[in-house]
């Protein structure tokens, strides 16, 4: 079994509530185990591009530790972002075909932007741009996304129950 399926099962077992921190610990050292070139340094004048690619990666996912197994220890975190990416595939095909965003700075800031629109359209009851000016305003003003409230009260809420 991959450390991702078992990642998957242990964020889908009812059972556990106090060893979820130890869960994603295990995760933490089996992928710090299978990334052992984490850390070498990159020489682009020897190493081929395959290899220089193959450590990026590592250097990733060690670098993003802390994000990848969040769904372990706060269950109501889905495991894969395949919702939220079939609510951007529309976007995309439109983008595509109507060639929209010419240069890519313009695409990466219509792909964010349609992103966040996405995402919000899943957190409102009524998806309106009364809501989308309100949720901005309410950004702005205390300094912080719904997104990040969300997962900051996931969080509290798994700490309370495995204490």
């Amino acid at each position: 079994m991959t450390s991702s399926q078992q990642a998957v099962r242990w964020q889908q077992d009812k059972r556990l509530s106090v060893g979820r921190a130890q869960k994603v610990e295990l995760l933490k050292t089996r992928l710090h185990e299978l990334c052992r070139r984490w850390d070498e340094t990159i020489d682009p004048e020897t190493m081929p591009i395959d290899e220089q690619t193959f450590i990026r990666l590592q250097h990733e996912l060690i670098k993003g530790i802390d994000a990848l197994f969040v769904f372990v220890a706060n269950p109501q975190v889905e495991p894969t972002n395949n919702r939220s990416e079939r609510h951007l595939r529309r976007e995309a095909e439109v983008r595509k075909g109507g060639r929209t965003s010419k240069t890519q700075s313009g695409a990466g800031r219509h792909s964010i932007i349609m992103s966040v629109l996405a995402t919000l359209n899943t957190r409102f009851e009524k998806f309106t741009l009364k809501h989308l000016l309100d949720e901005l305003a309410n950004w702005t003003q205390l300094g912080f996304s719904r997104f990040q409230a969300e997962l900051a009260s996931m969080t509290q809420a798994n700490a309370l129950s495995s204490a």
